[in-house]
């Protein structure tokens, strides 16, 4: 069971925050995070039982989140930094922890990007049928979220299918139809007019094949490729004179708006902080400065300023150690995925979201080092499987 739901639920539970005010999930009679948290947990002690225990690199997040146990006595006494510190230690600390139980073999990650395919397009599927809002302008988004939320599971899906659409080991016409649903799912993310996932997929694409072991000589023609899927997607929706098309355009073009405005004041205002403040000023603390906006929508601002230089330092040194990690596993199609994902969700993290919103990044984050000991696995479900016939026997 951990095997087949395992990275259907993790997804759940990253997705959770964008689908649970849709009016169609109205009906449940639980908050869907706290339900796809008690769902995570409990696969997670199945996972246990039947595939043995997980790499000793769960240590990694132990050690982080127990570090950061001083820093609870630091918050803002305010909603919004009593809320933070509770879902840093309760959600995100799951999130964490969860892919060494639930994305340890090749079957539990399959099932992951396939719910990631799944996820995006759900929320492509509602945008469109949902239509363009009047208060966005013409730029749509899927009901019961904004435009970014939208976006980026637009283009998480978009990214995974441009993997399986690279996978040889699938059959012609199941490619080509990865290929189709990947340009649906960038035209609509390219239309909700969220910059930072549209410029985000494209980077971590490139990235992602330019370094990955798996393309060898492939690489410039599989680029080539990219290049090609991205220039239809664009001329697709260009035709359609969408506002949203025109809003990423005119940021390429050089074109300063009120958001892109809005969100420099906000790193120059956690730059400053930090440089006065260099050992952070406590959890929430930058909400009173940013008013509206409760924190600086950059990942390694926000942990500067609220928590100091150190933990700054530290995020940057995981983040590249996870990168490393990421890249060096990326010899096959879902891992490759894996490490493309992982540095769309840092792009993500870095121009949007606080600590907690970058739930995606998260999971990717730590998955690169939780699928290192698949032989133990394999020992283990060998063994009981023998155990098995003997007591048949």
């Amino acid at each position: 069971m951990a095997q087949r739901l395992g990275g259907f639920s993790l997804v759940l539970l990253v997705t959770a925050g964008q689908f649970k005010q849709h009016p169609a999930l109205a009906w449940l009679p639980i908050d869907l995070t706290l339900l796809s948290a008690a769902l995570v947990c409990v696969l997670c002690a199945v996972s246990a039982f039947e595939l043995g225990r997980p790499s000793r690199k769960i240590v990694i997040p132990v050690l982080i989140w127990t570090a950061l146990l001083p820093t609870l006595a630091t918050y803002a006494p305010t909603l919004y930094g009593q809320s933070k510190v509770t879902t840093l230690f309760t959600v995100t600390l799951v999130l964490a922890i969860a892919p060494f139980f639930l994305l340890r073999t090749q079957l539990q990650r399959q099932s992951f990007l396939q719910a990631v395919i799944v996820a995006g397009c759900v929320a492509a599927l509602d945008a469109s049928l949902g239509g363009s809002a009047v208060e966005l302008y013409g730029r749509v988004s899927a009901e019961g979220t904004d435009t970014i939320g939208t976006a980026r599971l637009a283009m998480a899906g978009a990214i995974a299918l441009s993997f399986a659409a690279m996978d040889r080991s699938r059959g012609r016409s199941r490619r080509l139809f990865a290929v189709g649903f990947a340009v649906v799912l960038v035209a609509v993310a390219v239309m909700t007019g969220s910059r930072g996932p549209a410029i985000a997929a494209a980077l971590s694409l490139v990235i992602a094949v330019s370094m990955a072991p798996m393309f060898g000589r492939r690489r410039v023609r599989t680029l080539v490729g990219v290049g090609a899927l991205g220039a239809v997607t664009v001329l697709v929706v260009a035709s359609e004179g969408n506002a949203g098309f025109n809003r990423i355009l005119s940021f390429l073009n050089g074109e300063s708006d009120t958001s892109s405005g809005a969100r420099t004041l906000l790193w120059e205002s956690a730059w400053q902080g930090l440089i006065q403040h260099p050992l952070g000023q406590g959890w929430g603390s930058f909400a009173p400065l940013g008013g509206a906006n409760l924190y600086p929508h950059n990942l390694l601002l926000e942990i500067g300023y609220e928590l100091g230089v150190i933990p700054a330092a530290v995020t940057i040194i995981v983040i590249v150690a996870a990168v490393a990690a990421a890249a060096r596993r990326a010899t096959d199609v879902s891992e490759t995925a894996f490490f493309a994902l992982l540095m769309f969700s840092i792009f993500n993290a870095m121009v949007s979201s606080d600590v907690n919103g970058s739930r995606m990044m998260v999971v990717t984050l730590f998955a690169a080092w939780s699928f290192n000991e698949a032989h133990q696995v394999a020992r283990t479900m060998g063994a009981r499987t023998r155990l098995a016939g003997q007591q048949l026997r």
